[in-house]
């Protein structure tokens, strides 16, 4: 189990200059779960995102994220897998299938916008960037911004949209440009 590999040796790692991850949203239902929206909660030894693995943009962003140099540990885990259940039986699974969603060891809860927040919180490079996306003025933008660092940073400049392949439809609603990705104009 993914999950509890990232439990054993895990260090607190990651705490930004003020000790604390960006703009949480916790779930009412999550234990220890505290604040609202916009507040800060203290930093995590790991995060666990839950994705869609049918979803072709949802896997290229969990690449992408694989290949940074990470100050919290990432765990990947499908939506709606039994692991996911064994893991968190707190959260609304139906409601982790309609927003990318970020769970910290403790219980916080991130969706949509902010768990957007918290993936790029979650690496070296960008972790000022993140702390600036978490501002009220720039968190809708958040998932462009992020789709925009990735591509500028990799070797796909063009992420694939996530309308599904065969097996079917992404099942996670990206924000107001739907599924598809945001045409970016990399210039190198």
């Amino acid at each position: 189990m993914q999950i509890a590999a990232a439990m054993e040796g895990a260090s607190p790692t990651g705490m930004s200059s003020s000790g604390v991850a960006p703009g949480a949203q916790p779930v009412p239902s999550a234990p220890g779960a505290e604040g609202a929206l916009g507040s800060a909660v203290p930093a995590a030894r790991w995060l666990t995102v839950l994705y869609d693995d049918g979803c072709p943009l949802c896997r290229w962003v969990r690449g992408w994220l694989e290949r940074r140099e990470l100050l919290v540990p990432l765990v990947f885990v499908p939506m709606r897998s039994a692991e996911a259940w064994r893991a968190f039986p707190f959260l609304d699974h139906d409601r982790t299938a309609q927003e990318v969603t970020v769970v910290s060891e403790r219980g916080e809860v991130w969706t949509a916008e902010s768990a957007w927040i918290m993936c790029l919180w979650a690496t070296a490079r960008f972790r000022g960037l993140s702390e600036r996306l978490a501002e009220p003025a720039w968190r809708p933008r958040a998932r462009a911004v992020v789709l925009s660092v990735a591509a500028m940073t990799t070797r796909t400049p063009r992420p694939p949209d996530c309308a599904g392949d065969e097996a079917g439809a992404c099942r996670i609603d990206h924000g107001p440009s739907g599924h598809r990705a945001p045409v970016l104009e990399v210039r190198r």
